[in-house]
């Protein structure tokens, strides 16, 4: 099956697409588990679902699973929810089913998943959803990292007996149902990566006009780091804040600092209503370390003491008390009160040179110092650098200057730093928030302190380190091979983005609100953008919205009809070279129109009038063409990895110029 596959995908060029009928009867459907999470890793397991002979409709099928709390234990509910009880396949067979509900899910040694009729209702009685299953695929997870998959039906031997096993498979390994499990499958959070400060309000969205957050929103903003971070620090426990921690914990696996904002602003009810929100969220397990407040002695909100009893409320609510509980302040704050430092499980220390009159060359030395200042007054407790950055852009502070270089500077250095001392930092910040205009003497650098701008594309300054943490940004770029490394490149710099936990979803369509976004990251790639667009269908909220205001003003972007944008909808593929056609004319490249080259064509009379001169000036540039059968198919759907060959070609013809 795999020649077969690898066959086909070799013969597929730019635009190209298949169609590939296979009749038998009455086939027999396989489950494989393509990537598991490692132990104590929250993540979702994924896989696919194939047929013994042939073909068949994936519609039919679901997958549910389920988890032993210990080794040989007692069968826990079904997953991903009970409420949500099974997931539906993909259209071409594919699954992820989050398995992750509470603390027990993480250290679960034996994984049961299962495939079901779509209309069996698993329930929580699990040996009736296995005398239902139609196939079921065992999962055991090893302390020592490995993972084991088996059929029901081939028990592994025990493996710390003499290390083998039999009808499993380690991770490196291939399946007998032929699924290939490689490198890229180990949970990418196993190894320490970054930590970052989380925040959604970006692209037009502000708390203090109680913007609210959709979650495809922070969605995207959690798949741009998910490559990259092990560890985010979220601010809030409240409003739309506290959305973010389910999504980050168990949809991405990230270990999460979790604060709540209090401020002399606040009344005391106001305060414990916070104090109870940070509590709820830590008894949900959703918080690995939970934060009273942040830099609230630095601004002089509260006393010293003041401080220390909300941090003792939140201890004493905590159920599990092995959650560290601190709160986040300056240097200062902690080396001027003993009772602060004795109070807290963990000192999280913020330190910004920039705004110390630093120059570029001395400041990492200044953090690196202050640091130490800290740590000796921490009576043996871990120390972690909850915040610290450079601005790119912005006035500067005496002889702290902004500036994409100095950033790279600063990060490189305090970024190698961390990893040879084995000191957390905590960098400030994912995504520049465009609604800060308050921060700095000038108050214009509270703009410039992302790591990616608003519009998703990975700075400069950040590559390097960025690149050396995870040169595959994505780990199923591979499964659309003829794209994978246009995939690869453009997701590494941020032009496009992931679409999943790790994943890039090559062979899913692509919609029209994507691929807007995607244009304009392309010819516009620093551009943070305030450009509204005119459609009545694109909320304010969503994160490509900015950007296709920008694309409608610049030409490159037009409706449906009805001042509608159908951003929401599956783009065709002569409207995706509608779209490429347009951007490549603005790039400056040549999209002469032939459409005498379209009369090869058994489809042509499918192409859309309005969309002639592009298909065919794409055509005869050799940069789209049919497949085996000689069509063009320009109403199918148009596909990510499709989009991402086109879109390279404009980037790399932009980087020539």
């Amino acid at each position: 099956m795999n020649k077969l596959l690898s066959l086909l995908l070799a013969l597929i060029i730019a635009g190209s697409c298949f169609s590939i009928n296979v009749y038998a009867a009455s086939p027999t459907p396989r489950l494989a588990v393509d990537f598991v999470p490692g132990i104590e890793a929250g993540r979702t397991v994924s896989g696919h679902v194939w047929f013994e002979e042939g073909s068949g409709d994936f519609s039919q099928y679901a997958v549910t699973m389920a988890l032993a709390v210990a080794k040989g234990g007692r069968i826990w509910a079904p997953k991903p929810t009970s409420d949500t009880p099974s997931v539906s396949l993909n259209s071409d067979g594919s699954f992820e089913c989050l398995f992750v509900s509470g603390g027990y899910d993480f250290s679960a040694e034996e994984l049961y998943v299962c495939l079901i009729p779509k209309a069996f209702d698993p329930g929580s009685d699990f040996e009736r959803t296995e005398d239902n299953a139609l196939d079921t695929v065992m999962i055991y997870r090893n302390t020592d990292g490995t993972v084991q998959i088996v059929q029901k039906s081939e028990p592994p031997r025990d493996s710390e007996a003499d290390g083998t096993q039999t009808g499993g498979a380690q991770m490196d390994s291939t399946q007998t149902d032929g699924a290939q499990m490689d490198g890229a499958q180990k949970n990418p959070k196993d190894t320490p990566k970054l930590s970052l400060c989380f925040s959604p309000y970006t692209n037009g969205l502000n708390p203090n006009t109680n913007s609210l957050v959709p979650m495809e929103h922070m969605k995207w903003l959690f798949n741009l780091i998910d490559p990259y971070a092990d560890t985010v620090r979220i601010f809030g426990a409240s409003g739309e804040l506290e959305k973010a921690y389910r999504l980050a914990k168990e949809a991405y696996g990230f270990r999460v600092i979790g604060g709540c904002w209090i401020d002399a602003r606040y009344t005391e009810k106001q305060i414990y209503a916070e104090l109870d929100g940070l509590i709820k969220l830590a008894d949900a397990g959703l918080i690995d370390i939970a934060v009273v407040g942040s830099e609230t002695r630095y601004r002089n909100d509260f006393s010293a003491d003041r401080l220390i009893t909300y941090i003792n409320y939140v201890k004493l609510g905590i159920k599990d008390k092995s959650i560290p509980v601190t709160t986040s302040d300056t240097a200062a704050a902690f080396l001027e009160n003993q009772k602060l430092v004795d109070a807290c499980d963990v000192i999280l220390m913020t330190c910004y040179p920039f705004f110390n009159n630093t120059p570029i060359e001395e400041a990492p030395q200044r953090l690196f110092d202050t640091y130490d200042g800290v740590k000796s007054k921490a009576g043996g407790k871990q120390v972690i650098i909850s915040e610290t950055g450079w601005p790119d852009a912005g006035s500067p502070e005496g002889l702290s200057a902004p500036g994409m270089e100095n950033c790279r500077k600063y990060f490189e250095a305090v970024y190698s730093w961390s990893r040879q001392e084995n000191v957390e930092v905590v960098f400030f910040e994912e995504v520049d928030e465009l609604w800060k205009d308050t921060e700095g003497s000038k108050g214009d650098v509270g703009q410039h302190w992302g790591y990616f701008y608003a519009n998703g594309i990975l700075k400069e300054a950040y590559r390097t380190v960025y690149n050396s943490i995870s040169s595959k940004p994505v780990t199923d770029a591979e499964s659309a091979k003829w794209a994978e490394n246009e995939i690869l490149e453009l997701v590494s710099k941020g032009v496009i983005s992931p679409d999943g936990p790790s994943l890039y979803n090559p062979k899913l369509p692509i919609k029209r609100g994507e691929l807007m976004h995607y244009l304009v990251n392309t010819l516009f790639p620093s551009e943070n953008g305030n450009t509204a667009p005119t459609f009545s269908d694109i909320s304010p909220n969503m994160y490509y919205y900015y950007s296709v205001g920008l694309g409608q003003k610049e030409g490159l972007i037009s409706g449906i009809g009805n001042d509608l944008s159908g951003a929401e909808r599956n783009l065709s593929r002569e409207d995706l070279f509608v779209l490429i056609c347009r951007a490549m004319k603005y790039a400056g490249m040549d999209v002469t129109p032939d459409l005498n080259v379209l009369s090869g064509y058994r489809d042509k009379a499918l192409v859309s009038g309005y969309a002639e001169e592009a298909v065919s000036a794409l055509v005869r540039g050799g940069i789209v063409s049919g497949d085996a059968d000689g069509n063009l198919n320009p109403q199918a759907a148009a596909t990510r990895a499709e989009a991402a060959i086109l879109l390279y070609r404009i980037y790399h013809h932009k980087a020539d110029i």
